[in-house]
């Protein structure tokens, strides 16, 4: 008896996806997936883009500068820094407005530097900027001082042996090696998440942060989809031949195979992106994922139990997913209506690995939801029926 229900049940869910492969509309929001993918990736890649652009020029040649501009251009990711001919120019390109600001290093940059360090206090680099409550550009500044800070702390080291072992004499070569020697190889700060999770900052690129938040909305759009398609067919009585308490699992299936097909792609992407972390876990996440966002889906469709009123609601609730949720920014307002967003839960357990069970709950306690309300719909329904005749 179970097997022939399994088999009766996995024939239609084969005939509901085949189903909603053949709708076009379908079809597109899936290409939207590799799409939207390939131009993160791209634009990743693309080193033409930061937060920041920042011109990069020296006044003279000079080795210590030239090598201190060379490494901000290597590094360049949030804060673009792009290397000018000249001051002038980069100066020019301030005014325009074609960049966010200008650093122009002096030429005789190292015996500037040791000068510095010996209490000859001259500027070293010339700042240009338009806006000085520009926040990125405050902490931008310290990249400017922490590129300088070695060398002025080497002679600095270099002044205070001098003055406290003057008797001793060292060359260049053992004073380098000496310096070197007190110098350790690791990071000042650990970042680590609540959960004990230790990270790298700079693995991922920031580029790619909003992806995983936009593709998880656009299996939510599939789900929506899904719901638009089925009151589309309540309507027309494609199903009446289904007995009206049984078609909760034509409904929630329809929503289940179309976000299910969504999952698949995602998942796809989120491995050319570089941003899957684990298929055992990312796989176990995403299933609660989409009973969740089905189950959602189902709810909205019975409250809204009419294909006009859903076509309003679809843009919303798309919109308030967007801001409400880790898509772009960290919203912490409105608890109460995050809590009901499925997009809410899955992004904080694809980030916290310690908060996979709350998109078990939700992805639980909407489906249970969701059937609980259908019924109740129904009953509704039919005894008003009742009353009328």
């Amino acid at each position: 008896m179970i097997k022939e229900k399994a088999k009766k049940a996995f024939l239609w869910y084969f005939l509901m996806k085949k189903r909603m492969l053949c709708r076009v509309g379908f079809i597109l929001i899936l290409l939207s997936v590799p799409l939207l993918t390939v131009l993160f990736s791209l634009a990743a890649k693309d080193g033409d883009t930061g937060f920041l652009r920042i011109a990069l020029a020296a006044e003279d040649d000079g080795a210590l500068a030239e090598q201190v501009i060379e490494n901000f251009v290597e590094d360049s990711g949030i804060v673009y820094y792009q290397r000018v001919a000249s001051p002038d120019e980069a100066l020019e390109m301030v005014k325009a407005q074609k960049v966010d600001a200008a650093w122009v290093f002096r030429g005789d940059l190292e015996s500037l530097v040791e000068e510095f360090a010996r209490g000859n206090r001259q500027p070293l680099v010339t700042v240009y900027e338009t806006d000085d409550t520009n926040m990125f550009l405050m902490v931008a500044r310290e990249r400017v001082y922490s590129s300088l800070y070695d060398r002025i702390a080497y002679y600095m080291y270099e002044d205070a042996l001098q003055t406290l072992l003057p008797d001793v004499s060292l060359t260049d070569e053992e004073l380098r090696e000496a310096y070197d020697g007190n110098f350790m190889e690791s990071d000042l700060i650990k970042f680590t998440f609540v959960n004990d999770k230790e990270t790298d900052i700079n693995e991922a690129n920031y580029l790619l942060s909003p992806l995983r938040g936009l593709l998880s909305v656009i299996i939510l759009l599939c789900g929506m989809a899904a719901t638009m398609y089925y009151l589309a067919d309540e309507k027309n009585g494609t199903f009446s031949f289904v007995s009206p308490h049984r078609r909760i699992y034509i409904f929630f299936g329809t929503n289940l195979c179309a976000t299910s097909l969504a999952a698949a792609v995602v998942s796809a992407a989120l491995i050319f992106s570089g941003l899957y972390t684990s298929f055992v876990y990312e796989g176990l996440v995403m299933l609660f994922y989409i009973f969740g966002v089905s189950a959602f889906c189902t709810v909205l469709g019975i409250l809204a139990s009419n294909l006009s009123v859903f076509a309003i609601m679809l843009p919303v609730v798309l919109v308030i997913s967007m801001l409400m949720t880790p898509v772009f920014f960290n919203f912490s307002g409105y608890p109460a209506l995050q809590n009901l967003l499925p997009t809410f839960h899955y992004l904080f357990a694809a980030h916290d690995h310690g908060r996979w069970w709350h998109m078990g709950v939700y992805a639980v306690s909407a489906t249970a939801a969701a059937f609980v309300l259908y019924k109740l719909w129904w009953s509704v329904k039919l005894k008003t029926i009742a009353l009328k005749k």
